[in-house]
């Protein structure tokens, strides 16, 4: 079964996002996209989103499952954010703010935490964008793990 969901980094106010088929819950994609950012200094982070670019090739996953990492090429899916009723999980590098934001989807409530909360793909929906769960900071990456679907888990 597919655990739809989206993966990308922000800099500079301009999100590169895109989209995540499968296994894009906590112990699934989470988890790689933590152990990603445990081996990435922030200033390699900003490189990566300097190579970045988008490609309408619909066969280009976001995450290279085989070497644990975003590819530097795939399609824009940032307006996936807005539709929380499909994008049930999202992970967003911030480097404005140099923080890892956790999302999760199945939002009705535009007041919801985060900058996508009160968006909408599609007005006829009750749906709403993904709402912010968590947000850690790039300086403790470390004392990070998932350990489960039910949350990160700060550990000493």
């Amino acid at each position: 079964m597919s655990t739809r969901g989206a993966v990308g980094m922000r800099m500079n106010g301009i999100d590169k996002i895109g989209y995540n088929h499968f296994d894009s819950y906590l112990t699934g994609l989470g988890k790689s996209v933590l152990t990603f950012l445990k081996k990435h200094s922030i200033e390699e982070l900003k490189e990566i989103y300097n190579k970045i670019e988008f490609n309408n090739n619909k066969d280009l996953e976001v995450w290279d499952e085989e070497n644990n990492e975003i590819n530097l090429a795939f399609d824009d899916a940032h307006i996936f954010l807005n539709d929380s009723l499909f994008c049930e999980y999202a992970y967003i590098i911030n480097l404005d703010d140099n923080c890892l934001e956790f999302y999760e989807g199945f939002n009705r409530n535009p007041n919801e935490k985060g900058r996508y909360a009160s968006l909408k793909k599609n007005d006829n929906l009750d749906y709403y964008g993904v709402k912010l769960k968590m947000e850690i900071p790039l300086n403790e990456i470390d004392k990070y793990e998932i350990l489960s679907n039910e949350g990160i888990t700060h550990i000493n």
